[in-house]
Formats: structure tokens, sequence, C-alpha cells
């Protein structure tokens, strides 16, 4: 939004990279408990019940919302890049 002049600071964009970073760093770790449990159930030889439970499915219903809020983020900022005026050298 700077329009390539390079005059002011675009804190949106800034803000929407840092706010999908931190999502993303979040649904990883719940990625990484999810393969830790599954792994375990394997290891002991017990048929697969997999029950979310306390924080977890909390976080796993944050991630369901979070998901489409992550989409329309990247929609706002792919829109934001576009948008920008680049300056070509003569």
């Amino acid at each position: 939004m700077t329009g390539g002049t390079g005059d002011r600071f675009d804190f949106l964009s800034l803000t929407i990279f840092f706010l999908l970073l931190a999502y993303n760093v979040c649904r990883l770790s719940l990625v990484y408990k999810i393969s830790a449990l599954e792994l375990a159930e394997r290891a002991a030889g017990i048929p697969r019940q997999f029950v979310l439970g306390g924080l977890w499915m909390v976080a796993y219903r944050g991630c369901q919302i979070l998901i489409w809020v992550n989409l329309l983020l990247v929609v706002i900022n792919a829109y934001t890049l576009l948008d920008t005026n680049v300056p070509l050298a003569n």
C-alpha cells in the first residue's frame, strides 16, 4: 500500500503475516501431539480409540474455525501484495 515509494510502512501486511505465522505454529503443535499419541497407541499395541479431550479439544475446535480465518487472511494478503505498485527502473 506504499505505492512503491517506500514512504509508509504497510502494517496490514505485516500484521497478517504474524497472525498467519502464529496460527500455523499452533496448528503444527496440534499435529505433533496427534502424531505422538497415535505412535504411542501403535507401539503399545492397543486398538485405535483416539479421543481428544480438554485443552486439545479446544485447540482442535479452534483450528476448525481458524482455518477459514487463515484462508481469508491469505486472500487479503495476496490482494494487498497484488495491489501494490512497484516502480520499474528505466
